[in-house]
Parts: C-alpha cells; sequence; structure tokens
C-alpha cells in the first residue's frame, strides 16, 4: 500500500515532464523563425522605389505634408526606413529570441539529468540521491524558469512597441505593388506572427512549471515532518 503514491508520483511527474518537453518544442518551432528572421538586415530605402510603380513623380515634400496614413507612413519609409518608421526592434527581438532558445536547450539538458536521475532514485532508493535529485529538480529548474521569465518578457515588450498592423495596412495603399512588398518584406511578418504564437506557448510553459516549481517547494517542506 505504502508504494502506490510513490507511483502516482512518478506518473504525474512523467506526464509533467512530457507536456513541459511538448512546450518546449513548440517554442522551438516558433522561436528559431523568429531568431533567424530577426537579424536580417533592412532592405536598401532605394529599393524602395520597386515598391511603389503605382506612384507618379514621388514628390517627398508633399508625402510629409499628406494627412493621409497612406503618403506619411510612405515618406517615413523613404526618410527612415522601415524599421524606425514602424518601431520595429528587430536586433532587440532577435538577441533576446536568441536568449530565450539558448535557455529552452538548458532546460532540455535539465530535464533529461532530472529523467535519469529519477529513475536511478526509483531503482536505488531516493534517500541515496536525495541532494542530486534537490539540486535538479528544485533549484536549477528554477533558475531556467527566471531567466525564461526575464528573456520572455523583454522579448514581449519590444515584440508590442512594433506597429505591425499599421504595417499591413501599409501594403494596401492603392500605389504599392502588393506582390513586391510581400516578398521584400515577408521575414517581417514572418517574425511578428511567430512571436504571437510563442508569446502564448511560452506563457503556458511558465504557468506550468512555476506552479510545478511551487507544489515541489511545499511538498520540500511540508511533505517530511514524519
Amino acid at each position: 500500500m505504502g508504494d502506490k503514491p510513490n507511483c502516482l508520483s512518478y506518473f504525474f511527474t512523467f506526464i509533467n515532464l512530457a507536456i513541459s518537453l511538448a512546450l518546449i518544442i513548440l517554442n522551438f518551432v516558433w522561436l528559431i523563425p523568429v531568431m533567424n528572421n530577426s537579424k536580417k538586415e533592412e532592405p536598401l530605402v532605394e529599393n524602395g522605389i520597386i515598391l511603389a510603380p503605382n506612384y507618379d513623380n514621388l514628390d517627398l515634400d508633399s508625402l510629409r505634408f499628406s494627412k493621409g496614413d497612406c503618403d506619411k507612413n510612405l515618406y517615413g519609409i523613404y526618410e527612415d526606413g522601415v524599421y524606425e518608421t514602424f518601431n520595429f526592434k528587430m536586433k532587440e527581438i532577435h538577441k533576446y529570441s536568441t536568449g530565450l532558445v539558448s535557455i529552452l536547450f538548458i532546460q532540455i539538458g535539465l530535464d533529461i539529468i532530472y529523467v535519469v536521475g529519477f529513475i536511478i532514485a526509483a531503482l536505488i532508493g531516493s534517500e541515496n540521491c536525495g541532494g542530486i535529485i534537490f539540486i535538479f529538480y528544485l533549484i536549477l529548474p528554477k533558475i531556467t524558469l527566471l531567466l525564461n521569465l526575464i528573456f520572455f518578457i523583454l522579448l514581449s515588450v519590444y515584440f508590442y512597441e512594433g506597429k505591425i498592423d499599421d504595417f499591413k495596412y501599409l501594403r494596401e495603399c492603392a500605389f504599392f505593388d502588393e506582390t513586391n512588398f510581400n516578398k521584400t518584406y515577408d521575414y517581417i511578418f514572418l517574425v511578428y506572427e511567430n512571436c504571437k504564437k510563442v508569446f502564448i506557448v511560452n506563457l503556458i510553459y511558465l504557468s506550468l512549471n512555476g506552479c510545478t516549481c511551487s507544489i515541489n517547494c511545499m511538498k520540500c517542506i511540508f511533505g517530511n515532518k514524519d
């Protein structure tokens, strides 16, 4: 009878690890395109002429004082470039997405070490592996979760500063060749579409593992009073 709680504990532990691993894999699927595309250099402003073949006799002064969003944004692109006009923080997004990928790789390594330690503890007795389990199960996951949270918050801040909706609207302006526009700036849309997915999945990952760490701490503090 005394072994049943341990078996149940093992079962829920492995279920939690399986879900955690699935969420990490999904993070990789969407984070890696963010990391790779956000490091690309912005296309030269001179190439922007190709984007607006329908805008005859381009006059930047008239664009600057225009009241229309299309004209104002086109002026911004020619004067300051797309990144500055729409507040796309690509360097920061690249930096923090790369950091998040690195942390998730570390987390996978810790999960593998923990599974091996958990199996060994189950076979030879947890009391012989208590110190190792404590380090890998309680301390290190908290450190990686904290780093994950920090990088995730910074990535989210710079992501939400970008005016992606205004940029999507810009390609619908009458003077743009939408095919060339999409081809030239497709990587920006990829960054923002994948970032939205990362935001949801990593939030679930942080919530799940945060709850797990809290429960394990409570067990460590109050579970062995006997």
